[in-house]
């Protein structure tokens, strides 16, 4: 081993789901947002589902899992 080196993990069922879950929010936040009818809160609304995921994405790095 080289040191410093660290030991990537693989993300559990639960992680996975929630990660699943994060990027559906965003992808139907983005269609939401593009619609002609959009709601006024559209926009808001993605970038709270973004922002779920980049910090959920970054906490799970930080902990060294494998994403």
């Amino acid at each position: 081993n080289k040191r410093g080196a660290c030991i990537m993990k693989n993300i559990t069922p639960a992680q996975e789901a929630e990660l699943k879950h994060l990027k559906r929010m965003v992808d139907n936040n983005e269609q939401a947002g593009n619609r002609v009818d959009a709601a006024p809160d559209a926009w808001n609304n993605l970038h709270q589902a973004r922002r779920e995921l980049k910090d959920f994405v970054s906490k799970l790095r930080r902990e060294g899992y494998l994403i």
